[in-house]
């Protein structure tokens, strides 16, 4: 026992920061995990995810697909932590099977949560996607993924933000 405690005091700072990166690892995925789940499973599925405005925006019917959502989260994580670091953004591309179909990936910061509902469907959260994406950003694309992230406790500003990824799953060769 005597061994331990002199194992402990002398290598206390080196247990301290390993407890506390472990800790700061886990609050990130933890905070990652919960906000992505609020994305998807929310029970006013049109008030917490923007798809209904990112259609608008598109002036036509899109696909939305969960796997895309997912894919959404992965990115907006990179591109909110990581600065949007190309390595990291290309991986997590891979792992979802989105090369060569992803055409944009965006992160659309200034969300107002409270105010998600809006009179025209183009609006959300005070964001006006059309002012965001014009048609050119729709060309060719028939699919889309979407991942809210809201932020608990400032629902009244401008904090939240999603992330949307428009991919053209049809080949080239095929138009």
């Amino acid at each position: 026992m005597l061994n331990l405690a002199i194992l402990l005091r002398r290598n206390a700072g080196a247990i301290a920061i390993t407890v506390v990166a472990v800790l700061i690892v886990a609050v990130i995925a933890g905070v990652a995990l919960t906000l992505s789940a609020a994305a998807q499973h929310s029970t006013g599925a049109a008030a917490l995810r923007p798809d209904a405005a990112v259609a608008c925006a598109a002036g036509r019917d899109l696909t939305f697909d969960p796997a895309l959502d997912a894919a959404a989260a992965d990115l907006w994580y990179v591109e909110s932590v990581y600065g949007g670091d190309f390595n990291r953004m290309e991986r997590v591309a891979r792992e979802h099977n989105l090369i060569p179909h992803l055409k944009m990936s965006m992160r659309i910061p200034g969300v107002v949560a409270a105010n998600l509902n809006h009179a025209d469907p183009c609006i959300v959260g005070g964001r006006d996607l059309r002012r965001i994406l014009d048609a050119d950003d729709f060309e060719g694309i028939d699919a889309a993924g979407v991942a809210f992230f809201p932020m608990p406790g400032f629902e009244n500003e401008p904090v939240a933000s999603f992330m949307v990824i428009l991919l053209d799953r049809d080949p080239p060769s095929t138009k």
